[in-house]
């Protein structure tokens, strides 16, 4: 079975949480808000709703337009961004060095 992403566990599935991952996760790729929702597997609505908060903390940003499509990606360049980018990166360093010490004890 595979484990929840580590902000996941902590902050627990929220959207924002969801769209946030997701974003980071594809960082260098922009994605409608009709994407995000079918990727994430969260209601067009909701994204609609949260999207604005994501990008009020600069977690989240247009990228361009398309038409009328905004296309939204991971303001990697924010603060804040960086701030969850090394807090992610420190869970999962210690995520990763607790899992080698449990293979290493059954050995």
């Amino acid at each position: 079975m595979q484990k929840p992403h580590p902000l996941i566990e902590i902050f627990g599935q929220t959207p924002d949480i969801d769209i946030v991952i997701f974003l980071m996760v594809h960082g260098f790729d922009d994605y409608s808000q009709k994407e995000i929702a079918k990727y994430t597997g969260l209601a067009r609505q909701t994204i609609a709703k949260r999207l604005p908060v994501l990008i009020r903390y600069k977690l989240a940003k247009v990228k361009r337009t398309i038409g009328h499509s905004s296309m939204y990606q991971f303001n990697a360049s924010s603060k804040q961004a960086e701030a969850l980018v090394n807090m992610h990166n420190s869970l999962v360093n210690i995520i990763v060095e607790e899992e080698k010490a449990i293979m290493k004890a059954k050995k």
